[in-house]
């Protein structure tokens, strides 16, 4: 039951209604907790870059919660709220960990870390990076219409890695053509491309080279950019998950 669930909020899309139902029947984070977020976060880059593990290891930060291929970008087009966005993202994030933290045949499970809970709300966010590099490709302004509805800076994270590995996995993984593995890449890039143009100062570039090479220091740069604290100890589990191969 819970993880058809899950499956029902991975696809705004098709369903643009059912989740506003939805996210009325739950209860947390409560109205005062949503009061105290101080930012968004949203993931975007190709598939296959980093993107899932950045956004796990951004959950398991006490002060955040980021879901898993919820679609931030395409929920807030359907007209979801920010009290009804959070909700969701947040039971997005409870479901994944409960089934396992599992995604495309890897774990993401950090142990001993806030994977699926908070201490204290302040940042909430997603992870759907290739679909939301494409929604800005398409419509770049959407980034300045979420801050003005929702009342809450925006902050870019681009999941970047060596594009022949990106385009390679496209084609083994999605089983297309190299043709329309070079189309839709092109959007993404072009999507975050915009982005760094129109936002200056709200994108912040994640090697998946740099994570493997320095992780400590890649997420201590990635807290610095969120401006959040960061605990010794939570950097360390989060760069155990890390490996060099």
């Amino acid at each position: 039951m819970s993880f058809s669930v899950l499956k029902s909020i991975r696809s705004p899309e098709k369903i643009p209604h059912v989740n506003k139902v939805l996210a009325g029947c739950l209860s947390a984070p409560a109205s005062w907790e949503i009061e105290q977020i101080k930012a968004l976060a949203i993931l975007i880059g190709g598939q296959w870059s980093g993107g899932t593990l950045i956004g796990a290891m951004l959950d398991a930060h006490p002060d955040i919660v980021i879901a898993t291929e919820f679609n931030l970008l395409q929920q807030f087009k359907n007209g979801l709220s920010l009290k009804q966005a959070a909700r969701l993202m947040l039971f997005n994030a409870r479901m994944f960990v409960r089934n396992g933290a599992r995604w495309t045949g890897y774990h993401y499970d950090i142990p001993g870390q806030y994977q699926g809970r908070y201490r204290t709300l302040k940042i909430i966010g997603d992870k759907k990076a290739h679909s939301s590099a494409q929604l800005l490709y398409a419509n770049i302004g959407l980034i300045a219409e979420m801050q003005e509805k929702y009342g809450r800076p925006v902050r870019l994270i681009h999941a970047v890695r060596n594009p022949y590995d990106t385009l390679a996995m496209m084609v083994l993984k999605q089983g297309v053509s190299m043709d329309q593995a070079l189309e839709s890449f092109e959007k993404i890039c072009d999507g975050a491309a915009f982005a760094y143009r129109r936002y200056p100062g709200q994108v912040l570039l994640i090697r998946q080279e740099d994570l493997k090479k320095e992780p400590r220091h890649t997420i201590r740069r990635l807290m610095a950019f969120l401006e959040t604290e960061c605990m010794d100890d939570y950097v360390k589990a989060c760069a155990g998950k890390i490996y060099a191969e």
